[in-house]
């Protein structure tokens, strides 16, 4: 094989590694940026916080009770919205303790909705 071949097959192989890796580049998928906070804050047991925009409560309604234990206290911890203007992190917070208190008491098959 002459010196020229040689260089041309050199190169073709080199232009084919090239368009492999581009391929691969191209159909590889890109990890998504995940950032999980290192530290969950707890939850506080009482009080909301203060958010614009907010909705007074004036009801909670809980439905689908009468599956659970007549001593779980989800009305009474449902009632302590009651009078507060409560944003997008006050209703979460309110259905946050609304399922652990669930979760506390074994109650696993039971869901939150607002």
């Amino acid at each position: 094989m002459a010196a020229s071949e040689r260089v041309q097959s050199a190169q073709q192989f080199l232009n084919q590694q090239q368009r492999q890796q581009a391929l691969e580049q191209q159909i590889t998928p890109v990890a998504p940026d995940v950032n999980l906070s290192s530290v969950q804050q707890p939850l506080p047991e009482q009080g909301f916080p203060t958010e614009t925009p907010c909705f007074t409560v004036s009801q909670v309604v809980l439905s689908g009770t009468q599956a659970l234990p007549h001593w779980l206290p989800l009305q009474r911890q449902a009632n302590q919205a009651v009078g507060h203007c409560l944003g997008a992190k006050g209703i979460n917070l309110l259905m946050s303790r609304l399922q652990n208190k669930l979760v506390g008491c074994s109650r696993e098959k039971c869901l939150i909705l607002i």
